[in-house]
């Protein structure tokens, strides 16, 4: 069983923050810059505005500087993680925003239990980070209870590859070459667990399946690179239910 207490979890990316967009850029041969702009187009699409967007477990803030790109003048953009030294990344990297831009407000919490009212958001976007939840299903139950009803989830997270044979590649990379790299990189053993998690991860359909128990209507799944990655969608209902 992979440990994922939070304790641990923060300290081991506050450790990889001078490595983090190296090590992501590394990984995934720049293919996450791509990922994350489809998913804010896909977000930002029928989305109402102003929207109040949400990004969690937002790193060094790749995603929330996706949406600031492109977001209006009156949306407003939120970006949360738990670690503090990749947040203070992210606050470095929104100083290069254009004059008039929107830049997201980095807040410290924890994705379990977050600082936000009930229905505060239209979006919520998790970049490779509900694999890190020490408890899944309660911490997509958290961020239902922040959705307003109708608001929409979209989690980008590793998958698996649809073709066999790229299938066996993408696991050798994933199990041998990253955690190799990795200790080269940050000196640290972290990406052994980043390999752990990502495998421990459901597949499409179980991950689909919680979704839905947590609350969660017209759940889909966009695969991504051959099913190397994939965004997953799903849109809050009643917070009655």
């Amino acid at each position: 069983m992979v440990d994922k207490s939070a304790e641990r979890i923060r300290e081991m990316f506050n450790s990889l923050a001078p490595c983090y967009d190296r090590m992501n850029r590394l990984m995934t041969f720049r293919q996450d810059q791509r990922w994350r702009r489809r998913l804010v187009r896909m977000a930002l699409t029928g989305a109402p505005r102003p929207a109040c967007i949400l990004d969690l477990c937002a790193g060094t803030g790749d995603l929330a500087l996706g949406f600031a790109a492109v977001a209006r003048t009156n949306d407003s953009i939120i970006a949360v993680d738990f670690a503090e030294a990749l947040l203070e990344r992210a606050r470095e990297k929104a100083k290069v925003l254009r004059n008039g831009a929107v830049r997201p407000e980095c807040i410290r919490a924890d994705a379990l239990n977050m600082p936000f009212d009930d229905a505060s958001f239209d979006i919520v976007s998790v970049g490779f980070g509900v694999r890190n939840f020490e408890d899944l299903e309660r911490g997509l139950r958290e961020i239902h209870r922040v959705l307003r009803p109708g608001g929409r989830l979209y989690v980008l997270e590793t998958s698996h590859c649809e073709i066999p044979i790229l299938r066996y590649a993408v696991e050798f990379y994933t199990r041998r070459v990253i955690p190799a790299i990795g200790r080269m990189i940050s000196g640290t053993q972290a990406y052994g667990y980043l390999r752990d998690s990502a495998g421990a991860f459901p597949d499409r359909r179980e991950f689909s399946r919680i979704l839905e128990q947590c609350g969660f209507a017209n759940v889909r799944a966009v695969s991504l690179s051959f099913g190397a990655a994939a965004i997953h969608i799903g849109e809050a209902g009643s917070h009655d239910q």
